[in-house]
């Protein structure tokens, strides 16, 4: 084993260590948040089938997300620390850039879902409202 490795792998337990807080935070404010929006959501005095859909729809596409986004965080555990130094690090590269995925495959996806979710929610509120009154 080189004396590259060891300074290696302790680095990679710090950031893994400092990932998992800020992830924690992450999902922390995101609970919260979902939490405030269904509280005022079910505060509201519209009961429409629109406004449970999209609040489920919304609750459910966020849960996804978070299951996706931490299961592909980087791991020290999915790296062989036997390898040779450079087989090591070229793989420790590759578990990094595998996190782009989040930003550039999932998080389109999951704004899109939101965005959906959100407008059922509002037809279920302004269901009861009409444009055209007789």
């Amino acid at each position: 084993m080189d004396k590259i490795v060891p300074a290696l792998v302790d680095k990679l337990k710090s950031f893994e260590k400092k990932q998992f807080r800020i992830n924690l935070a992450k999902t922390i404010a995101v609970v919260a948040i979902l939490a405030n929006f269904t509280f005022l959501l079910q505060s509201h005095k519209t009961e429409s089938l629109f406004l449970y859909v999209g609040l489920i729809w919304v609750l459910l596409s966020t849960v996804i997300f978070m299951i996706i986004y931490w299961r592909m965080q980087f791991k020290l555990s999915d790296l062989n620390l036997n390898d040779t130094t450079s087989n090591l690090i070229n793989s420790a590269i590759n578990k990094l850039n595998n996190q782009k995925k989040i930003n550039t495959r999932f998080l389109p996806i999951y704004v899109l879902f939101l965005v959906v979710g959100i407008n059922i929610v509002y037809l279920g509120i302004f269901d009861e409202f009409s444009l055209i009154s007789v």
